[in-house]
């Protein structure tokens, strides 16, 4: 019998998945292990376990429910059409001891019950529907299988699946988790609220975003209104400390001096992983192409599609090198390919 023949010899080229649950700029590997704003559901549950020849067991852990905020730009997108405030919805199974390899607690049957279309309203009538959970974020159809061995404690993102005929979650929204060990066998139950962040419960949703890849683009504003921001975030292998990567942004700045001409801006600096913001010393190009220094440019992420820039020029700048300073706002002019920033 001939061998069944696939289609395609190329792998995809970079998107943003269709069926996301959450923006792709909100978190990258490895997710968190422990909360770090308002738990949303936490529960003792009893999963059944297997040793290495299948005999089974049972044993208690502790799975929580929790969401980190994102960026909160107003877009319409597969997760979200009101064009609020979003966030990432983690679950996370913890067991009492990770040592005990006797026996593995094993992966649930979980699924949600939402509404008909997975829409603003919860409806209590509409079927569950089945989950999933993928221990990194930004997959597409990565999956942690039913009775799969819960080898140590873990943290899952929820998912949708990228089938048109399965049903879309609104993770942000209402909607009630059912945590079943074995099918049809003592579920639990666990009621998620929908996310309504307040500065108080989720300050994350109203604080800049970090810097890193995605605010590389061209953005536009500024002094004039119409100037041209091109942003630039790279990383370098730290000889020194031949264990991380150094990141740093570098930017780009066509503006106009003081009799109309164009005038670039420009420079580059470090920043640390997490960083809101960085300082960077400025230079404008002088004769020959020479780096005159100019002052200094703060950068801050607001959100994805909004960067804050602080300009302090150095005093006793030459005519007709402009010496504006204060806060300019840009807006972002695309993203890049693959690098979704919403």
């Amino acid at each position: 019998m001939a061998k069944v023949v696939g289609s395609s010899i190329y792998p995809g080229t970079p998107h943003a998945n269709l069926f996301r649950a959450y923006p792709p700029s909100c978190a990258a590997d490895p997710l968190p292990d422990r909360p770090s704003g308002p738990i949303l559901a936490s529960q003792r549950v009893t999963l059944y376990t297997e040793d290495g020849y299948g005999y089974h067991s049972t044993e208690d852990v502790t799975i929580t429910v929790w969401r980190l905020s994102c960026s909160s730009s107003g877009s319409l997108t597969p997760y979200n059409d009101d064009g609020l405030y979003n966030a990432i919805t983690l679950l996370r199974i913890d067991r009492d001891a990770d040592a005990d390899t006797t026996f593995y607690p094993t992966f649930p049957l979980i699924t949600a019950q939402q509404g008909d279309s997975g829409g603003l309203d919860y409806d209590p009538s509409a079927p569950y529907n089945v989950v999933r959970l993928a221990v990194e974020p930004n997959t597409v159809i990565s999956d942690t299988p039913f009775n799969a061995p819960v080898v140590n404690s873990t943290t899952y993102v929820l998912e949708n699946y990228p089938y048109q005929d399965f049903l879309t979650f609104f993770y942000n929204y209402a909607f009630t988790l059912r945590i079943d060990p074995v099918a049809g066998d003592a579920p639990t139950d666990l009621s998620i609220p929908g996310y309504q962040p307040t500065q108080s419960t989720y300050p994350d949703a109203f604080a800049p975003l970090p810097l890193d890849g995605y605010a590389a683009a061209q953005w536009i504003g500024g002094v004039t209104g119409d100037d041209g921001l091109l942003v630039q975030v790279s990383e370098a292998w730290d000889s020194t400390t031949q264990t991380s990567f150094s990141r740093q942004v570098v930017f780009d700045l066509l503006t106009k001096d003081q009799n109309g001409n164009p005038i670039w801006l420009l420079g580059n600096g470090p920043f640390d992983e997490g960083a809101t913001s960085t300082t960077i010393d400025t230079f404008y190009l002088g004769d020959g192409l020479s780096h005159v220094p100019w002052g200094s440019a703060t950068l801050t992420l607001n959100d994805c599609n909004e960067l804050d820039v602080t300009f302090t020029p150095n005093g006793g700048l030459p005519s007709p090198v402009p010496s504006f300073g204060g806060t300019f706002q840009y807006g972002r002019l695309f993203s890049e390919n693959g690098m979704v920033c919403e």
